[in-house]
């Protein structure tokens, strides 16, 4: 009996261990969630400077040279990149072309021209790479239509570092309307808004 009574009492000891609250702990997880920042790297500045435009009486109806400078957008992270331009003097000189950039003085002249901004050479982590707007690969920038890099397959383009060459090309077509002959200088020009937007 004695016997069969231990047995019984190892049994349940048995059972009891099995039954009994394990230990418990705690552990925290903790994280950051920090957005990847992307600088952009203006050439002079975002500066387009024309300089001195002569002979203003042959230069109605006429394009004057162009001036391409690069810009570069650089990211912490790999990203998708698009930039919008926004023309801050919509209707000055740009008539019905979207296309078109007003040019106008502030010196009772009004409107002189326009320009046309060009996006090409675009590439991403130095891989060539297109410039495209509204599904479709476009040269000549809208104000207020945003442009995207993708790959040269179609694909958007993905990385750390953006570069496009950005080509000014103005036209005179407003010196007719001047009043009288001048012999001042007449400073002209426009300006934009390039908002750039990125994300994974």
């Amino acid at each position: 009996m004695k016997q069969i009574l231990w047995r019984l009492y190892g049994i349940f000891m048995c059972v009891s261990i099995a039954h009994a609250s394990p230990p418990l702990s705690e552990f925290s997880v903790k994280g950051e969630f920090k957005s990847s920042q992307c600088t952009i790297q203006p050439p002079k500045n975002g500066d387009y400077d024309m300089g001195k435009v002569s002979d203003k009486a042959n230069l109605d109806g006429r394009n004057l040279s162009g001036m391409k400078q690069t810009w570069r957008v650089i990211c912490e992270a790999d990203m998708m990149m698009h930039v919008t331009p926004k023309d801050n003097r919509v209707g000055k000189g740009r008539g019905a072309n979207p296309e078109r950039f007003g040019l106008w003085t502030g010196d009772g002249i009004g409107t002189v021209g326009f320009y046309y901004l060009e996006f090409t050479d675009a590439s991403v982590d130095s891989a060539p790479a297109k410039m495209q707007m509204a599904d479709s690969t476009m040269w000549r920038a809208q104000t207020g239509r945003s442009l995207t890099w993708i790959k040269e397959n179609g694909e958007p383009a993905n990385g750390k570092m953006f570069s496009v060459n950005i080509t000014v090309l103005p036209q005179i077509s407003g010196f007719n309307v001047m009043k009288e002959e001048r012999t001042e200088k007449v400073n002209f020009g426009d300006s934009v808004t390039l908002s750039f937007n990125y994300g994974v």
